[in-house]
């Protein structure tokens, strides 16, 4: 054979090529069918609060949204969980604490502040793992928040989300994929 191989199929039959082509190729919409969502870092340039307003970073807050993958991010559409400010008593020097909130009317384009150029996909989940996921959001432990606030908090918390999905097999390398949004500003 002189250094050449044979080969497992003819060349010249164009038939068999194209089945022998389509048997590697994968189809992800297929794969992963209708049922998947895409999950988001959506940054903020509005803090939860005006007590964590911070001129350490470019973007005062973030929040995770969820939307299925068939429609995507573009409407705007889907399931928010970040975090909230409730009611500052200003009598008090305790730190504030931060609520998890879970938002499933979440649409893009009635909200203030959000800065959908800079979103972030961070992965996808599969619809039964939709509660496990809002679980791990809304569990993670959220910041204290101290007047005046050293600022990022916000941030901080969506990297421990991260981390914490990552454990869970749902998202890999976050502070990679959240690296932009936790640079402070230049």
């Amino acid at each position: 054979m002189n250094g050449t191989r044979g080969r497992e199929r003819d060349d010249d039959d164009d038939q068999g090529a194209q089945e022998h082509d389509q048997g590697k190729r994968i189809n992800l919409e297929l794969q992963q069918g209708p049922n998947h969502y895409d999950i988001y870092a959506l940054p903020s340039f509005l803090p939860p609060s005006p007590l964590l307003a911070s001129s350490s970073t470019t973007h005062q807050s973030c929040d995770l949204i969820v939307v299925n993958r068939s429609a995507g991010l573009a409407t705007g559409l889907g399931l928010r969980l970040g975090l909230s400010c409730p009611p500052v008593d200003a009598a008090s020097a305790a730190p504030t604490h931060l609520v998890p909130v879970k938002d499933p009317g979440f649409f893009l384009p009635r909200e203030q502040g959000y800065d959908a150029q800079q979103a972030v996909h961070l992965g996808w989940v599969e619809e039964e793992r939709l509660p496990e996921l809002e679980r791990i959001v809304l569990g993670s432990e959220v910041p204290k928040v101290y007047d005046p606030p050293r600022g990022g908090e916000v941030l901080e918390w969506l990297l421990g989300v991260g981390r914490a999905l990552e454990y869970q097999g749902i998202l890999s390398n976050p502070e990679l994929l959240l690296g932009r949004l936790l640079r402070p500003m230049r």
